[in-house]
């Protein structure tokens, strides 16, 4: 099975990509802005959720997503990626055209940022392609599997 590395908002499996649907009850622009807002509601920050519910773009969201008080760094890493599936299988059944392509794209999915190395494989698309290791986690990808698995299970 071909690997899909993924990297720019272009990429609809981008966390920055504009795909407006709702999660947890709210609407959002991005699945960053989602991330960062569950980050900071699940750490009690109602300050850092307006703020990221109000955020423009989702270098923004994911900014104010680094700055959520009260930070508990082991509960984000017990419940990160359970929270990133939920999102995405949200985001991918949003609309027919977002379900359709994520069950017709084959995986695994790779998040080919050189400059991520726990949610990305902590190199770029081309090294990823000319067969170098992989330095990173890829939690993203990752949690793409499984949220494809699941919705292609539904």
């Amino acid at each position: 099975m071909p690997a899909r590395y993924f990297y720019a908002t272009r990429c609809k499996e981008s966390n920055f990509h504009a795909c407006s649907f709702t999660y947890d009850g709210v609407k959002l622009p991005t699945s960053e802005h989602h991330l960062m807002r569950a980050k900071a509601s699940l750490m009690g920050d109602v300050e850092a959720v307006a703020k990221i519910e109000k955020a423009k773009k989702p270098m923004q969201a994911k900014r104010l997503g680094r700055q959520v008080r009260n930070f508990d760094a082991a509960l984000w890493g017990e419940r990160c990626d359970d929270v990133m599936e939920a999102i995405l299988v949200a985001k991918f059944t949003s609309s027919a055209k977002m379900r359709e392509y994520i069950v017709a794209t084959e995986g695994p999915f790779y998040e080919a940022s050189a400059n991520d190395k726990i949610w990305g494989i902590g190199i770029d698309v081309d090294a990823a392609e000319s067969g170098e290791p992989h330095n990173g986690e890829n939690k993203l990808g990752r949690a793409l599997d499984r949220a494809r698995a699941r919705i292609v299970g539904q």
